[in-house]
């Protein structure tokens, strides 16, 4: 700016510049001022976050985030001890260190997940009592909280997540009933003669323990064979 100043006023002292020279000089003059960029006069809020970031206790977060974080902090002093530092370079700074302090992520004490883990393989959950789509939920879940529990370190996150999961599985399991009530009842039924009752009815009363004996006859829940055993009743 300095040196397109000096041009410009030693062509404005001068009358004889020709229209085309001036309108250069001002032209040169224009750019320069266009290009100045400007100092970051004010980085208390660059120097709070800085002090924010120095606080963090890193063992307590993923170390890829403190990582990071620590990336972010060392330019942010960068700038912050630059004198010469621009506005932009100052918002930048802030800009990034606010995010990597955004982006960690609490590590996990992984006590309870592993507590739960251990008690849901000592229960030793047999698949050939439980339907089998509520056993294999339980699977999956006991699965991914034992791949959890291998690596180095997880996040709260995760390891709150997966404890829900588990949790929920085993309450979700679905025992298979027992259907000795309905075979018992179907035995007595059976018992009836013919001859004492309405053809009608009675060939409805047999066919309803046909239907009975095939319920009775396949694994299911409670419920389904408390509901054969009431038609049947």
């Amino acid at each position: 700016v300095s040196e397109a100043l000096a041009v410009a006023r030693s062509a404005a002292d001068n009358g004889k510049v020709t229209q085309a020279e001036a309108d250069s000089c001002a032209k040169a003059l224009e750019d320069a001022i266009n290009k100045l960029v400007a100092l970051a006069k004010d980085k208390t809020a660059l120097k709070a976050k800085i002090d924010e970031a120095k606080a963090i206790d890193g063992e307590e977060y993923l170390s890829a985030g403190v990582t990071a974080l620590g990336e972010a902090l060392g330019a942010a002093e960068d700038v912050y001890a630059d004198a010469q530092a621009s506005e932009k370079e100052a918002a930048d700074a802030l800009k990034a260190l606010t995010e990597a302090l955004e982006a960690l992520e609490e590590k996990a004490d992984t006590t309870a997940l592993e507590g739960l883990v251990a008690e849901v393989k000592a229960a030793a959950y047999d698949g050939e009592n439980y339907t089998a789509a509520s056993f294999a939920a339980l699977e999956d879940a006991l699965a991914e909280a034992e791949e959890l529990l291998a690596k180095a370190e997880i996040s709260k996150t995760d390891a709150d997540g997966a404890k829900t999961a588990l949790e929920t599985a085993v309450e979700g399991l679905v025992a298979f009933g027992d259907p000795a009530a309905l075979k018992a009842l179907i035995a007595e039924v059976k018992a009836f003669s013919a001859a004492d009752y309405v053809k009608n009815g009675f060939d409805a009363l047999t066919a309803e323990i046909a239907n009975a004996e095939a319920v009775a006859a396949t694994k299911d829940v409670q419920s389904i064979y408390d509901a054969a055993k009431a038609a049947l009743e």
